[in-house]
């Protein structure tokens, strides 16, 4: 049976928020759910809607009306929030490219390097672009620990550009901290083969050795 509350909590770049009824009940409100609605809620609209439940038992707002809203109009303009620049996300994606090409120029490590974080960095892009539309639409989500080992293991430079170009992961205080922690190791290994504190024949044969110590 349908039902109607007002938009009390409303976050349009993740695409949800909260409905509250009348009878001062909370309903979970995804943007999916408004699909043909006219135009994209704003907090303090009356929605009309259909309570059901999410897969994981949440109570959600399903075959959502924004009341008043005329079906195709266009939405209203709204301008874009304001970034500041440089965004340290893009400027730290710089100084891994800078450092690769340096320890290439200077013969401290192969250029296969650059290969392998470019490679990764295209897979890397991609997971966060997609998860990013997932997550928009309400499908199924990419693990936060596969981003995560995907930055790691040399995917960092496209798992960068793509949380700042996606504003995707930007807001999670544990995942930017996450983030922070495999920058500065990329950069602390980088920098070290770098300037030939470390050489990486070494660092690649301790690695090799220790892995068939452990097998």
């Amino acid at each position: 049976m349908p039902q109607q509350g007002r938009l009390v909590d409303w976050n349009d770049e993740r695409g949800f928020g909260f409905i509250r009824t009348d009878e001062g009940e909370r309903v979970f409100l995804h943007i999916s759910a408004l699909r043909g609605s006219g135009r994209r809620p704003s907090q303090g609209d009356e929605i009309r809607f259909v309570p059901g439940f999410s897969s994981d038992g949440r109570l959600e707002a399903k075959s959502v009306k924004i009341l008043g809203a005329a079906a195709g109009k266009p939405a209203p303009h709204v301008a874009a929030p304001r970034r500041t620049f440089p965004e340290w996300r893009v400027f730290a994606s710089l100084v891994i490219m800078a450092l690769i090409a340096a320890g290439i120029f200077l013969e401290r490590m192969p250029q296969h390097v650059a290969w392998i974080y470019g490679v990764m960095g295209v897979v890397a892009f991609v997971a966060y672009g997609s998860d990013k539309r997932y997550a928009t639409f309400g499908q199924w989500r990419t693990p936060e620990v596969t981003l995560l080992g995907l930055d790691l293991f040399f995917g960092l430079v496209g798992g960068l550009l793509a949380q700042a170009i996606f504003r995707h992961k930007t807001r999670k205080p544990r995942y930017v901290m996450a983030t922070m922690l495999i920058v500065t190791a990329h950069l602390g290994w980088l920098t070290a083969f770098t300037v030939g504190a470390l050489d990486i024949d070494v660092a690649l044969g301790a690695l090799t050795t220790g892995l068939v110590s452990i097998r």
